[in-house]
């Protein structure tokens, strides 16, 4: 199967700039290029996906998309990395499309494209409704907050920046292949290794849970 990582444009790869229009206001982020090199480097496809309504809306044109993309691509190819494809949704929030993030349309059309195994993906986002995308479609995914990032998002992993997010799919790229369970009811122990994207479940004995403080029934909430 195919491996990939999916990219929100805005707030991920550039600037977010309200309604980008022109590709002189496109802003490539610190660290971005190079990080994209080193995923291009793991074998992993590089998958730009984007909401992109401003086209519905009358703000820009596809031909003044195609040219914020066009650069976009050369000034991460001018450091060595390559984006693989660049998938967007041109429609308005109540066309109810289902490409639009939270929907996952524009995956399953990269998922067909590239024969991809979505649930060995992961996906970099910084809003609420990429995150759900990537958890709709089984992929582990990356928070990178930003000035515009909700509150109540619950991803996978919540990275400092692009390339702390880069440092996490290196770390765990190779445990996705597999599926680990540890075996503990030390709680602290358990959420550790969770956070860390490296298990996948637990098992345990009344034995050992008798050994926590919380009880049996508690406990067992707490790790759900």
């Amino acid at each position: 199967f195919v491996r990939a990582v999916f990219l929100d444009r805005d707030g991920i790869i550039c600037e977010d700039v309200h309604y980008m229009s022109k590709p002189e206001q496109f802003i490539l982020r610190f660290g971005v290029a190079e990080g994209i090199k080193r995923l291009n480097n793991l074998g992993l496809l590089v998958l730009v996906v984007t909401n992109q309504s401003g086209i519905s809306r009358g703000f820009f044109t596809f031909d003044d998309l195609m040219k914020i993309h066009k650069r976009m691509s050369t000034e991460i190819e001018n450091t060595g990395g390559k984006i693989d494809a660049i998938y967007y949704c041109p429609h308005h929030p109540n066309d109810k499309c289902t490409c639009r993030k939270p929907g996952i349309n524009m995956l399953i059309k990269a998922k067909n494209d590239f024969n991809i195994d979505l649930s060995n993906c992961y996906l970099i986002g910084n809003k609420k409704s990429d995150i759900e995308a990537g958890l709709r479609a089984k992929c582990t995914t990356i928070l990178i907050p930003g000035t515009q990032t909700e509150t109540d998002i619950a991803s996978d992993y919540s990275a400092s920046d692009f390339s702390d997010a880069v440092k996490f799919i290196e770390n765990t790229l190779g445990w996705k292949k597999l599926k680990i369970f540890i075996d503990t009811a030390n709680f602290d122990s358990i959420k550790k290794f969770y956070n860390m994207g490296i298990i996948n479940g637990v098992t345990t004995n009344p034995t050992l849970i008798a050994q926590e403080k919380d009880g049996y029934n508690l406990f067992l909430k707490k790790i759900i």
